[in-house]
């Protein structure tokens, strides 16, 4: 769009801008650059005739279309409700407002100062699926459908001449926080709200539901009925919000047995009918016939899941039950039930949503690329397009999840020609002809084990079992390199769906768990599911960035290798050393986490993070290794890109920060027996030189040198650090990825002889973080850009690129996978060329391009 063609300049708004520099900083996009001394000055604020949007151009040229994604598409309003707003976002709305005279100055400034508070108390708590966090998964959607339907709002204000009006800035303060007193875990972020006025507060306090206190969903309703209808529209705002989570959440399997059976979406729909819906009805509030297009959509949504689960599951039980061959699992149908109650207990740990389209690729997946089966799902789509065309669409994103899981089951068998440098087994002209014979020999067997089986009953793989048992100590000392994936494979997997892994990590996770009988036939079954999840599996869950998952996965694969390596007495010894140091380890690390909260929640996103049980169980396997200093940690992502020198700087004042509020905490009786200092052991670690505790991982040139030792000093003398222990250090990473990390050292002054505990704190920023992670998917990065560097592989494509699709894609699955069906080219492709379905018929065209703001500056916001 061009905004000089369609939209009309408002001089009065663009003065207003240019002589408040506060409300021009307002509208800055990430960082608001200077020159010669000063700010730039916005170009031109422009709105259109009708006030429905303001459009703001910078002089170099980025406009706020570009930089947050819309669909391209509309259908209704509800098809068209998007979970995701940044603060940057909602922060050009309040500026829109002011200069459209919604709300005055004063107003505009608490607007600012509560979308503040909120970070403090919101950006940091997950919500109950375990992918998005509360600030963005609730509060910023919810402002979100306000401002998108303000016309109703304010159409309210204007005609109503009763008593109870509402308020477009009461309401929309109220709903930034109407979540402040039941999520708070400070007290002293209580102090912020005192800082409102007394009005504003008792908004507040009238929508709290005191649930710790015995107070009933029924006693609750009552008193938001009593209420000025601001409460209520709040409420129901609160409410459509929670429902429109719902919207593709599938039913447990509870569904199959019990006909009485209601699902947890159905049983919050029928208690805001029951105690909700006649008071918002009553009250005559704007956006309540949305409110009412939300609540049939769930109902109809969750019809339509039951039925599909109840259906998918008939066709597979008939199917199963016909005469003839199904496969050679015995407990097939178990397996698939035993994927399905895992997803449901457990899909909050994993981050994978437990959604209606995956329950229903799980009970096809086996059975999706066998031809009869085909050929029975082709007859159901086609009768189905005409009777029920929601179900077949529902069905065909299924299908397409169960074929990616199946093509990247496809693609973990390592080819025997890449055994070698997989595994580095290249036979060295150093070694004695005896170690090459040993080496060849192994190398037969291996190849023998990996290889397909020939269609001969007395295959090579049969025939080197015999061989595997007597070296099954060596096989499972040999592992993958973690990067060493399969090149062609993880080019290819980008076009797959992300649910695909996400089924086979389902898979993966159940097949290890129960191995009963199959080891008799094939004893390196474990060992090969082991080696194809490290090879492939863990590397593609991590570069999607998904976290939860990748550390289950890994978890449980590093288990299975050390109780084969270690036998049972000798895991079960070290499990016991693990923990024992991590109940000693607890001491004072949340009291620590609340003082990082304090300090840098409103300078940007923090992830705390614990170290998986295997994580620490492998850090006790490391030679000279006497304490562990990453068990708790946390990153910061800076809201704000800088150059390195500002990036040190501001690292360098957070640390400042984060020590001075834990002096003043220890005001408190809470933390006056709790001390803190910088500092980590001193000691080899398998031969590597022993680590300093501040780490920086920029370029040590003399200016940065000094700076640092400058901060190296200071820091000694507030903390009354020996001057011969040195702290900083700078390290030169290979992949050229650049943070700041520091490790604070925990005392218990009530007992000064134990030893402290350890906290990790990494700081970067937005751009060193997405330019070189991508989430989590750090060491996929590290594997790839160390074998550019060695020539060790040809980049053909830009592997970064692929990681980068990697991340948008787990960005939309987080935000999308419940609120429509949407099938990745390759999956779509593969149900036209099976004649599945026709390629217009499909949700999932360009999705990447249809939410193209999903990489911004902000994008770590969400996913740090």
């Amino acid at each position: 769009m061009n905004p000089e063609q369609e939209l009309v300049i408002t001089p009065e708004i663009k003065d207003r801008l240019n002589n408040d520099p506060y409300l021009m900083a307002s509208f800055h996009l990430g960082r608001l650059e200077k020159q010669n001394g000063g700010q730039n000055p916005i170009e031109q604020i422009v709105r259109n005739e009708n006030r429905e949007q303001a459009w703001l151009e910078f002089k170099y040229g980025v406009a706020l279309q570009d930089l947050f994604f819309t669909p391209t598409s509309r259908e209704t309003w509800l098809e068209d409700t998007v979970n995701f707003a940044t603060p940057e976002e909602i922060e050009h709305e309040f500026a829109f407002y002011l200069g459209a005279n919604y709300i005055n100055s004063e107003e505009y400034s608490l607007l600012l100062n509560a979308l503040e508070v909120s970070k403090f108390i919101h950006a940091n708590d997950k919500r109950r699926d375990g992918l998005r966090r509360s600030l963005y998964g609730h509060l910023l959607p919810g402002l979100r459908v306000i401002f998108d339907n303000r016309g109703e709002i304010i159409n309210d204000i204007l005609e109503d001449d009763g008593d109870d009006p509402l308020n477009f800035f009461e309401s929309v303060f109220t709903f930034i926080g109407h979540d402040w007193l039941e999520d708070i875990k400070d007290s002293k972020f209580e102090e912020y709200i005192d800082h409102f006025p007394p009005q504003l507060k008792d908004n507040i306090e009238a929508l709290t539901h005191s649930k710790g206190e015995g107070v009933s969903i029924e006693e609750y309703a009552k008193k938001i009925a009593g209420k000025k209808r601001v409460i209520k529209f709040v409420k129901m705002i609160d409410r459509m919000v929670n429902h429109i989570d719902d919207i593709g959440k599938a039913p447990t399997l509870e569904v199959l047995t019990d006909e009485k059976y209601k699902s947890r979406p159905m049983k919050y729909l029928e208690e805001t009918k029951e105690n909700y819906l006649e008071v918002f009805r009553g009250s005559n509030l704007p956006l309540f016939n949305k409110f009412e297009q939300v609540l049939k959509k769930i109902e109809r949504d969750q019809e339509l899941s039951t039925n599909y689960i109840k259906y998918i599951h008939n066709i597979i039980v008939e199917w199963m039950g016909r005469p003839g061959k199904v496969g050679n699992r015995a407990d097939r149908y178990e397996h698939m039930i035993r994927m399905i109650k895992d997803l449901e207990q457990n899909s909050s740990k994993y981050g994978v949503v437990n959604s209606t389209g995956m329950v229903g690729a799980i009970f096809l997946h086996d059975f999706v690329e066998t031809k009869a089966f085909q050929d029975k799902l082709r007859s159901t789509l086609a009768t189905m397009d005409e009777s029920n065309p929601e179900m077949a669409e529902l069905l065909r994103y299924s299908i397409g999840i169960a074929y990616s899981s199946k093509a990247i089951e496809d693609k973990s068998e390592i080819p025997v020609h890449n055994i070698n440098s997989v595994y580095g087994l290249n036979i060295g002209p150093d070694l004695s002809e005896e170690k090459k014979e040993e080496l060849k020999d192994f190398k037969q067997h291996l190849h023998s084990i990996l290889g397909k089986p020939s269609k001969s009953h007395d295959n090579s793989r049969k025939r080197s079992f015999e061989f595997f048992r007597a070296n099954k100590d060596k096989f499972f000392r040999l592992r993958p390199s973690m990067g060493n994936i399969p090149l062609k494979a993880f080019r290819e997997s980008q076009a797959f769906d992300i649910e695909g892994p996400l089924l086979r990590s389902l898979e993966f996770l159940d097949n290890i768990d129960h191995l009963e009988g199959i080891e008799e036939i094939d004893p390196t079954y474990l060992w090969r599911q082991l080696q194809e999840c490290t090879y492939l599996l863990i590397p593609l869950i991590e570069s999607f960035g998904l976290k939860g998952m990748a550390k289950v996965l890994n978890n449980k694969v590093e288990e299975k290798f050390q109780r084969e390596l270690l036998s049972e007495e000798g895991f079960n010894e070290i499990q016991s050393k693990v923990d024992q140091y991590m109940s000693q380890s607890e001491f004072g690390v949340n009291k620590m986490e609340k003082v990082i909260k304090r300090v840098a929640s409103s300078t940007g996103v923090i992830e705390f993070d614990r170290k998986s049980f295997m994580g620490i169980f492998n850090k006790f396997l490391s030679e000279g290794r006497t304490r562990v200093t990453d068990i708790f940690r946390c990153r910061i992502v800076l809201k704000e890109s800088q150059d390195d020198g500002s990036f040190m700087l501001s690292a360098f004042e957070t640390i400042e920060n984060i020590l001075s509020e834990f002096e003043e905490s220890q005001k408190n009786d809470n933390f006056a027996n709790l001390s803190l200092s910088i500092g980590r052991p001193y000691e080899r670690v398998d031969g590597e030189k022993p680590k300093l505790a501040i780490r920086i991982s920029l370029p040590d040139n003399e200016d940065f040198k000094l700076v640092a030792k400058d901060f190296e000093k200071k820091t000694r003398q507030r903390l009354g650090i020996d001057e011969m222990i040195d702290l900083v250090q700078f390290v030169d990473r290979k992949t050229g990825y650049k943070d700041i990390k520091v490790v604070f050292m925990l005392g218990d002054k009530d007992n000064p002889d134990a030893d402290p505990v350890f906290y990790e704190m990494i700081i970067t920023d937005p751009d060193k973080h997405q330019n070189n992670t991508f989430g989590t998917a750090a060491r996929v990065y590290k594997s790839i850009s160390r074998r550019f560097k060695e020539k060790d592989i040809k980049p053909e494509e830009n592997e970064l690129d692929i990681l980068q699709e990697f991340y948008r894609r787990s960005g939309i699955y987080a935000i999308m996978s419940t609120k429509g069906f949407y099938i990745s080219r390759k999956s779509r492709q593969w149900l036209v060329d099976k004649k599945l379905a026709k390629d217009e018929q499909l949700k999932g065209k360009n999705i990447v391009d249809r939410f193209k703001g999903i990489i911004t500056k902000n994008s770590s916001y969400i996913f740090p």
